[in-house]
């Protein structure tokens, strides 16, 4: 019995940091349709759904975040060197330099929660796979009552573990949930604006061009940590 408890802590304990980690990822969604680039002026009306991308297995997901984290680092470092805010052409709003370095710095955060959640998320998904297996193929004791004192209380304890493991996992995918359902928003206005972004490049002409390249490289910034966000919350949502 002492197993089967210990098969219940583990879990239990990597539940809680990935729980953690996934509401502060919630907390920090805008509850509101304002973003940075409708403050910049290039906001429109949500772009069309698009199609579900491939499944990736753990195996590929690591690999592609370990990857996408080291170049936002490599990004978020080279802007602080080139003088941050100071790179900001004429023209914008001072503060959005700022939101911009806070944009990176963001992308930095949900790519490393969720590369540290990932082996978590997939001890969780193993371990309930396992649990359930055991409850469909349990079939009774080895042997008839009286049981002792010990084998009694070590049962108890087990059963209240799974069942608080059991209301945090439900607790933590419905969070994701949600989340996944404001991310979704958030991706859908981040690319639209991305998407004007590049339209307003195309077609600026003189001191415009250094301000309408800015907000295009901000705009597409804003998309990838609204994608970012969407995939770590899907991540923990299909568990």
């Amino acid at each position: 019995m002492r197993t089967l408890r210990l098969h219940f802590q583990q879990p239990v304990a990597a539940l809680a940091r990935a729980a953690f980690i996934l509401a502060a990822l919630v907390v920090a969604l805008p509850v509101h349709a304002q973003s940075l680039s409708e403050r910049l002026g290039i906001t429109s009306p949500a772009s069309p759904a698009k199609a579900p991308a491939a499944k990736q297995s753990p195996e590929e997901l690591r690999r592609s975040l370990k990857e996408r984290l080291a170049a936002a680092q490599e990004h978020l470092t080279r802007y602080i060197s080139a003088g941050g805010e100071a790179t900001m052409p004429p023209g914008l709003p001072p503060e959005l330099g700022g939101e911009r370095r806070a944009l990176l710095e963001r992308l930095v955060r949900v790519y490393t929660g969720h590369l540290t959640s990932l082996d978590e998320l997939v001890q969780l998904r193993d371990s309930r796979r396992t649990a359930d297996a055991n409850r469909r193929d349990w079939s009774g004791f080895p042997k008839p009552p009286p049981y002792s004192v010990l084998f009694v209380d070590e049962l108890r304890n087990a059963v209240v573990t799974a069942r608080e493991r059991e209301n945090s996992f439900s607790s933590m995918l419905s969070l994701a949930e949600q989340g996944v359902d404001r991310a979704e928003q958030q991706v859908e206005r981040a690319t639209a604006a991305a998407r004007l972004a590049e339209e307003a490049l195309g077609s600026a002409r003189g001191e415009d061009v250094s301000r309408a390249n800015w907000q295009r490289d901000t705009a597409q910034l804003q998309a990838e940590v609204a994608g970012a966000t969407l995939s770590f919350l899907g991540t923990t949502r299909d568990v």
